[in-house]
């Protein structure tokens, strides 16, 4: 039931028109339709959370990629580059790699951090008609060589680094001690002998670099 506005009267919801002065009743409004937000979808919630996530972690990372590398004193870098980069370390580096080979180039690749200014200097050496292999030079805050890693190569079985000079080790130790011999201690020449007794031609020339670069050779 509902009231005429302008005389009182009762009248039903359905009546246009006021029986007793025949004022017109306004129109019943329909309730309002209530608002109910559509549910998102498990999937897709889950797909979101993901990919904020990964924006999350990519950030963080690249953070932290970025402190590494400012970490990194460029004034080592160079030192290490000169030191490797020279015409005839190139061959001297890849004799005992590959001693069969004949050597063609060797190239700087990139560098990377590894944390408390250290980092990796990569370069890649051609030989023979399409031999390849990338090595890793670890070096220190202040640019000494610490470490050799080969990265990859595609030798072959008979292409194995330090294979041939592994096997010829007495060759290969007797022409690092007469290429360096001036500059080795009797330290030196003891963990030499120990190198060549225990077939590293790796060790040897890690060593031999070592000591090459700390007398500027």
């Amino acid at each position: 039931m509902r009231f005429c506005s302008s005389c009182g009267t009762q009248a039903a919801l359905n009546v246009r028109f006021c029986v007793r002065c025949g004022a017109a009743f306004a129109s019943p409004q329909p309730p309002p339709m209530p608002c109910v937000s559509k549910p998102v979808p498990a999937g897709k919630k889950r797909r979101l959370w993901v990919g904020l996530a990964v924006m999350g972690i990519l950030g963080l990372a690249g953070v932290a990629l970025s402190g590494l590398y400012s970490s990194v004193d460029e004034r080592a870098v160079e030192k290490a580059r000169v030191f490797l980069s020279s015409e005839r370390r190139g061959p001297e580096i890849l004799f005992p790699v590959h001693m069969l080979a004949s050597y063609r180039s060797h190239e700087y690749v990139k560098m990377v951090p590894r944390g408390d200014g250290k980092f990796t200097l990569v370069y890649r050496f051609t030989w023979d008609e399409d031999g390849i292999t990338n090595i890793g030079f670890d070096c220190n805050a202040v640019g000494n060589l610490e470490k050799i890693s080969i990265l990859n190569d595609n030798g072959g079985v008979f292409g194995i680094p330090f294979f041939a000079a592994n096997t010829s080790i007495r060759v290969v130790g007797n022409g690092f001690i007469a290429l360096v011999g001036n500059n080795l201690t009797v330290e030196d020449r003891q963990q030499a002998q120990r190198l060549v007794n225990q077939a590293d031609a790796h060790g040897l020339l890690e060593m031999q670099l070592k000591i090459e670069q700390a007398v500027g050779m």
